[in-house]
């Protein structure tokens, strides 16, 4: 395999944050693309002339490039992965997360625009931004010219629901002590933390019904990603699932 880059440019919106790479065997007419969270990689086709993909490289807007060789009837040239001609890309915005406030089943939820790049015409989102969607998870899909489409969730949690969503810092070596923030809602007022074993929970202060500290001290723990779990004193518990990692 050859390894590549994170893509951070924005000529090609729906492959931010994709993890971009190649092999080696299969000449340049392929590459490969690994989103955050996903086990399976995708695979993008490449009209460049066949030739092993060697190196990637990046520039100051984060735009890619393919470096290949002679090698399998190559050229040995740098190629810039763009868009192709008279295409559309459409990149959603990240999901979203809103709390019924007034309980009455419903929120009213803006989101940020899809980004379009190349020839898309007018992109029509559905669910549109700014309406009422219920309580629970909704899929709303963005679609542009030809089969340019990206889909994202918005989420309604009912009024007064317990989730966890963020821990900042989100990862510490071993042997260490450190104050984590842990984010989310419904936190009550005597709650407890946990991160799995080998990790201990020094001190647990509940700031707001949207904020905890925790201080811990990060034994001899197994490295990787761990789970945290906020449980309120009425036994309802919420998990951030791999939210912290032991490096």
């Amino acid at each position: 395999m050859t390894g590549g880059y994170v893509y951070r440019g924005s000529a090609i919106p729906s492959l931010a944050g994709t993890y971009l790479f190649a092999d080696y065997c299969t000449g340049s007419r392929m590459l490969f693309g690994l989103r955050k969270g996903e086990t399976r990689a995708e695979t993008f086709a490449n009209t460049a002339p066949s030739g092993a993909v060697t190196s990637f490289g990046e520039d100051e807007a984060g735009e890619l490039y393919v470096v290949t060789d002679s090698g399998f009837g190559g050229q040995g040239t740098v190629y810039k992965v763009v868009l192709a001609e008279g295409a559309c890309d459409v990149g959603c915005p990240e999901g979203v997360t809103v709390t019924d406030e007034d309980g009455d089943g419903t929120a009213t939820v803006a989101y940020d625009p899809p980004t379009g790049a190349g020839e898309c015409g007018e992109i029509v989102c559905e669910p549109a931004s700014g309406g009422a969607f219920p309580v629970g998870t909704t899929m709303v899909t963005c679609r542009g010219a030809g089969d340019a489409s990206c889909s994202f969730e918005v989420r309604v949690l009912p009024a007064g629901a317990l989730t966890v969503t963020e821990v900042s810092p989100e990862s510490a070596p071993r042997k260490t002590t450190l104050t984590v923030t842990i984010s989310g809602s419904g936190f009550q007022q005597g709650a407890t933390v946990s991160f799995g074993k080998k990790i201990k929970v020094r001190s647990t202060t509940v700031v707001s019904a949207e904020r905890i500290d925790v201080e811990i001290k990060v034994k001899k723990a197994k490295r990787g990603a761990r789970d945290v779990v906020v449980t309120n004193p009425d036994g309802m518990s919420a998990t951030g699932v791999g939210l912290f990692t032991v490096q």
